[in-house]
């Protein structure tokens, strides 16, 4: 399963998330390194890694995570159910719920 989430503008009549929260979180986890271009793609970054639980920092905060402590057993989890799929996870409030997830399958994926 591939997975992909991004930050979408507001439905009509919707309110945006609040603009400073998810850079808010980011200088609130990474202080010393918040802002160094050269830091960006493997510490402070939105698909940085820093923790190595293969869980990105804009997911990590999407799901209300420890972006400096690997936690891979908190991320999503999956379960067949009654022939269903039935897929788990956390959210943050801090974008207003206004955060659109997207889940991707395929029939022929392998890892």
């Amino acid at each position: 399963m591939a997975g992909a989430v991004s930050f979408l503008p507001p439905r009509a009549g919707g309110d945006p998330p609040p603009p400073d929260a998810y850079l808010t979180w980011l200088q609130q986890q990474f202080p010393a390194a918040y802002g160094n271009p050269a830091l960006e793609a493997t510490v402070w970054g939105d698909l940085a890694d820093p923790d190595g639980d293969g869980c990105t920092n804009l997911l990590e905060f999407m799901m209300s995570r420890d972006p400096n402590l690997a936690d891979a057993q908190l991320g999503q989890r999956c379960r067949l159910e009654g022939g269903d799929l039935v897929a788990t996870y956390r959210e943050t409030t801090a974008t207003g719920h206004s955060v659109t997830w997207l889940g991707e399958w395929s029939a022929d994926w392998t890892e």
